[in-house]
């Protein structure tokens, strides 16, 4: 006869073991999503003029890639850029959370430049706003955009194939 405690057990054992195997299911699954020591795919370029200068720049336009930005790398080319491509226009604030060098920021809508954060150091910890809604932000290496001002014009080529 099986007592009233061995009862709860099984019962307890007949639950918990199909819980126990979908949370290690979770936890060693070998697509995590998580971006640790993962190289990240550009969802595309773009050839950007701003003040007569080209780069290109690679873009940045879903929730991930727009986070993570270029943080973790040690360096930018010098005709390279990054475009942050927003669905609305917003007040879209920045920072340099993992940046290694310092970089130029400008805030575009309508391809005019709304607002400019030059020379910002890899170790700033201020969160910069445009103060005015925007649709995209380039970054460059700092210096790159030197003498760029509001209201200057941007031409934004269309996106490359992979």
């Amino acid at each position: 006869m099986i007592s009233i405690d061995q009862k709860a057990l099984r019962l307890y054992t007949l639950v918990m073991l199909p819980v126990a195997i979908a949370a290690a299911w979770f936890v060693f699954r070998s697509d995590r999503t998580s971006t640790a020591g993962m190289v990240r795919v550009p969802t595309g370029k773009v050839s950007v003029m701003v003040d007569g200068r080209e780069f290109s720049a690679e873009v940045a336009d879903t929730p991930s890639s727009r986070e993570l930005g270029l943080g973790g790398r040690d360096s930018l080319c010098a005709s390279c850029a990054m475009l942050f491509r927003f669905d609305t226009p917003g007040n879209y604030g920045f920072w340099m959370k993992g940046m290694r060098f310092p970089l130029d920021l400008v805030w575009i809508r309508e391809g005019m430049i709304v607002h400019v954060e030059q020379n910002v150091s890899a170790d700033s910890i201020r969160t910069m706003y445009p103060g005015t809604d925007a649709t995209e932000v380039l970054e460059t290496n700092a210096d790159a955009l030197s003498g760029v001002r509001v209201g200057d014009r941007i031409e934004v080529g269309t996106v490359s194939e992979r």
